[in-house]
């Protein structure tokens, strides 16, 4: 049963002891118009009438709150509390009182609704964040394409860098990528300016690329690798303070003003 079914007859069967509660409560005052006196009325089973009364009254505004927000796990929990109090008070009063054994049967009903209800809340709420396997995956980067003003120049200066790295080569007519675990993740292609200038940081458009290192070691080896590969200092490993003070990085640049980092910044301790 879902949810929603739970709170149709959930409904049904508060409306239906909202008659009786009224009921009773009717027949107690007439009862006591008829006697001229309270005493001659039976107190306690009229104690236990206003109780229910004032208890489903703020039921039924918890209901109102629930059909507004039916995957509220926590008001599902309230109005069924609710009803469990009422149960136990019908329960307690159950051997003294006439109808409070009735008024047992009637919220134990409706706390067993309220269970399939609260249960059906919970698995609809885990249903709506699930992913389905078919679902389409979230938007991520898939691969980074760079134009550089000579291709044969940058393809050395990079091809030393990805392949410390892991990465494969391929080359294409008009390009070079690199790939790994069977994606492209970098392409180099050719500028169509005869005469472009290299690109200048700080200049709208490229900033940086930043390449994630296993230990600070890794750092310094990449860093190794790409002055090697004739790339420009920008600046040498060093711990960067006013990231954190375990921020451990160096930047790079290639002849196209192409500049990356390799990073190095574990967790806290």
């Amino acid at each position: 049963m879902s949810g929603t079914m739970g709170n149709g007859l959930a409904v049904a069967f508060i409306v239906a002891r909202c008659a009786a509660a009224a009921a009773a409560l009717l027949a107690a005052t007439a009862a006591v118009g008829a006697a001229g006196a309270l005493a001659s009325v039976d107190s306690a089973a009229l104690m236990v009438e206003v109780w229910r009364a004032l208890g489903i009254a703020t039921f039924c505004a918890l209901f109102v709150l629930l059909a507004v927000r039916p995957r509220s796990i926590t008001l599902w929990s309230i109005v069924l509390g609710n009803k469990l109090v009422l149960f136990c008070v019908a329960l307690t009063f159950g051997s003294a009182v006439p109808g409070a054994v009735t008024a047992a049967v009637w919220d134990g009903v409706l706390v067993a609704l309220l269970s399939v209800g609260l249960v059906g809340s919970i698995a609809a709420r885990r249903k709506h964040h699930e992913v389905p396997e078919s679902a389409p995956k979230p938007a991520v980067f898939d691969h980074l394409g760079i134009t550089v003003r000579d291709l044969p120049r940058a393809t050395t200066q990079f091809d030393a860098l990805m392949r410390a790295m892991g990465f494969t080569r391929e080359d294409a007519e008009g390009g070079v990528s690199w790939w790994k675990d069977g994606e492209t993740e970098l392409i180099l292609l050719p500028t169509s300016e005869a005469a472009a200038e290299p690109h200048r940081h700080g200049r709208v458009g490229w900033q940086h690329l930043a390449f994630a290192a296993k230990s600070r070691a890794d750092v310094d080896r990449l860093y190794g690798v790409a002055l090697d590969a004739g790339w420009t200092i920008v600046r040498a490993p060093k711990i960067f303070p006013q990231f954190n003070d375990r921020y451990y990085a160096s930047f790079v640049e290639d002849d196209s003003g192409i500049r990356i980092e390799f990073m190095h910044n574990p967790g806290a301790a």
